[in-house]
């Protein structure tokens, strides 16, 4: 570490700004010879001259306004920048995206260094707080922070329309009309507006910490600090603090970002939750959910839009026309014209769901419902069912959306299984038409994995391997030097376009469903080698999952990692909550199961949140765990039950598809019933009861007899007495 000695005096800001700009200028050009080694850095070579093309951005926008306003036209923009910015640059997403621009070798170590260890700590009257860790940020008062920014956000632009102005950590979005606009091109522009925003929301949501979440976090802080106070505080007075401190906070500009997913609101709303806790119902009553406040303000914003964007007459036939190309637009701005279409045109039942949907998506659930029961074409039944069971999931009531989904025919074609098959037939015929290419080939491989048909999923993956390290033999080095230390290949565009990654990843994960645990290592090892820092999440999940064995600490904490990013591989949370009771660190468990209680719902299946449920209650309450694990085991025999009439049923009908989807089914619900009598057998083999023991595995002698576990465990049951 290097540290730097002032001398002592007076320094005025001109010659150290002239000092800092000559610094700035050869750090820009040391890393503009670098980047110019890589085509993919192209982009990043105009940022690093930033000041010309970005200034020039701006006055070409005010240009179009101008000629826009000029001949009677219109123009619309959203403004927005990032919330301090510098401070939310993720380092090891700098790191990869340097790697990608083709920076490695000496620049990258330094740059790598300047990045690492770094810590922060609060100093008050001489007393010093503990050092904490800092993961993201970049220095604002140093040489390569500003760069480094412009480096991480370089590929903003990208993901939006040519007609957005970037300066800096400031960005605009725009559209217009140099005449007089139609309703259509009202709609278009807003389009345009919306899908760049959405883009962003994106982009921000997988580079930087999330908004909603950042708001969530600080007002529970605020919230906790109550809640210790409260035996200095009467209720009203801790109420008052709430109303007048807090929640005005999580209201701050909820009609831009009101529209954020439920997931993403969940957040906001279980802050207000807790202050009922505190003060209690009763003193509560009268306080508005904030779902409230977002669906009022959304109203008050739009509302308040031009006229312009809503002419009072207009040729309703040729409306009807042009509108078609917007009836997918669920958002709560073409709720107006929804509402128009269903007056109009009463006859189109159509266009009475998609104003159902409408409302839906601006919060309007009780009125969305209202609307649905309107609805009378049969042919639109599936349909209403499905945004029926969305209201109730969305209002918290689980139940009465899950007894609406279990209405959904069989046949539905928006199953996963048949989406799945659909999607494969796509990719074949594409496949067909443009001649062999890596990502349709394991896309085809995906689609059969998804079906559990791995034998045609491996033969896929097979040929992108073969095909891949013939036609690069670089990248099989991970499969000629097998525990030796080889230099990484980077993740270069030829790796990319190879799919090898994705092949072997995907290879590992067959292996390891079919049992093959040594085969998934295999593939792991035989994936082309890279760092730590370049790996992609699914890469070290899986990396994790596989060598847990050996270095469980290590794979807690990559788990641990990739469940702090977004996105992560959606199995991460569930793995790592197994692993935790596997290895008997149920606390940890309990803790990562309530920090992260927003993503039991969206990432865990409910049989695997009732198992571990019972797990972590039976640590404390072996009783009450036993109950929780009974009433589990009862609806797995319950569905054992109905697969083996079904497996019997196809066989009379010779329907050799479905025999197979049943004996799957039926497969793997027997593995969750064989973990359940496991987890029930433990508590009173702790307890050194066998009988006890032996007892539950009689019971369960219907399914298991051909069990090899099951049948081990008997053995050493009846050893044992």
């Amino acid at each position: 570490m290097v540290h730097i000695v002032m001398k002592e005096g007076e320094y005025t800001m001109t010659i150290y700004g002239l000092i800092k700009q000559q610094k700035f200028a050869d750090a820009i050009h040391i890393l503009s010879r670098e980047l110019e080694k890589h085509p993919k850095s192209r982009p990043a070579l105009s940022l690093l001259g930033y000041c010309y093309y970005q200034i020039q951005d701006f006055y070409n926008a005010s240009e179009w306004f101008y000629r826009a306003l000029d001949k009677g036209g219109e123009a619309k923009a959203i403004a927005f920048d990032i919330s301090k910015a510098f401070d939310k640059v993720w380092h090891t997403g700098l790191l990869r995206k340097l790697s990608s621009y083709g920076v490695s070798g000496n620049i990258f170590k330094i740059i790598e260094s300047f990045l690492s260890n770094r810590s922060i700590k609060v100093v008050l009257d001489g007393q010093h707080s503990s050092s904490y860790s800092v993961t993201s940020g970049v220095p604002q008062v140093s040489i390569l922070g500003p760069i480094l920014f412009l480096i991480y956000i370089n590929d903003l632009p990208d993901i939006l329309t040519p007609k957005v102005a970037l300066f800096a950590d400031d960005t605009t979005i725009y559209s217009y009309h140099d005449k007089k606009p139609t309703l259509v091109d009202c709609l278009q522009g807003a389009f345009e507006l919306e899908k760049d925003l959405t883009s962003a929301t994106a982009w921000g949501s997988q580079w930087l910490k999330p908004y909603i979440k950042s708001v969530a976090k600080l007002a529970s802080a605020k919230v906790a600090s109550l809640y210790q106070a409260r035996h200095f505080l009467t209720l009203d007075s801790i109420l008052y603090l709430y109303k007048s401190q807090i929640r005005p906070c999580m209201e701050y500009c909820c009609h831009i970002w009101g529209g954020s997913s439920n997931d993403a609101l969940s957040h906001i709303d279980k802050v207000q939750k807790r202050i009922v806790n505190i003060v209690g119902p009763a003193l509560a009553a009268n306080l508005q959910p904030l779902s409230h406040c977002r669906n009022v303000a959304s109203s008050v914003f739009w509302n308040s839009l031009p006229s312009s964007c809503f002419p009072d007459s207009y040729n309703l036939q040729s409306f009807k026309s042009s509108v078609n190309r917007y009836l997918a637009l669920q958002s709560s701005f073409f709720l107006f014209h929804y509402s128009e279409l269903t007056k109009s045109f009463p006859e189109v039942e159509e266009y009475k769901l998609f104003y159902a949907q409408s409302l839906y998506k601006s919060f309007a659930f009780q009125d969305a419902m209202k609307a649905t029961y309107l609805i009378e074409n049969q042919k639109l039944a599936t349909s209403i069912i499905k945004l029926q069971a969305a209201i109730k999931y969305t209002e918290d009531d689980v139940q009465g959306a899950k007894s609406l989904v279990d209405q959904i025919p069989s046949d539905d074609p928006d199953t996963e299984e048949e989406r799945y098959k659909e999607a494969s037939q796509k990719f074949t015929t594409a496949m067909n038409i443009l001649g062999y290419r890596a990502d349709l080939s394991y896309n085809i491989a995906l689609c059969h994995y998804k079906q559990k048909h791995y034998a045609p999923a491996l033969k896929h993956i097979a040929d992108i391997i073969e095909r891949g390290i013939k036609e690069h033999p670089e990248l099989s080095v991970g499969m000629m030097t097998e525990g030796i230390e080889v230099r990484s290949v980077g993740n270069t565009k030829v790796l990319h376009d190879t799919a090898l990654i994705e092949a072997f990843n995907l290879k590992a994960a067959i292996e390891y469903q079919l049992k093959n645990f040594n085969a998934a290592k295999e593939a792991l090892t035989d994936m082309p080698p890279r760092s730590d820092t370049e790996l992609d999440p699914v890469s070290l999940h899986n990396q994790a999952l596989m060598n847990v064995e050996e270095k469980p600490t290590e794979g807690f904490e990559k788990m641990q990692f990739l469940l702090q990013q977004n996105p992560f591989p959606p199995a991460t949370f569930g793995n790592l909550l197994l692993l935790y009771c596997k290895y008997q660190y149920y606390d940890l468990a309990a803790d990562v199961l309530a920090e992260n209680s927003h993503l039991t719902y969206k990432y865990m299946q409910p049989y695997l949140f009732d198992f571990l449920d019972a797990i972590i209650t039976q640590q404390s309450s072996p009783e009450e765990g036993f109950r929780k694990f009974d009433e589990i085991a009862v609806h797995h025999t319950d569905t054992l039950r109905k697969l083996t009439k079904q497996v019997q049923e196809a066989r009379q009908n010779n329907n050799e598809e479905a025999v197979k989807k049943a004996v799957n089914d039926y497969d793997e619900c027997l593995e969750r019933y064989i973990s359940v009598l496991m987890a029930q057998a433990k508590i009173y083999w702790d307890r050194e009861n066998y009988l006890a023991v032996e007892k539950i595995f009689r019971k369960s002698v219907e399914f298991c007899n051909e069990n090899e576990v099951w049948k081990l465990n008997v053995a050493h049951v009846l050893f044992m007495q």
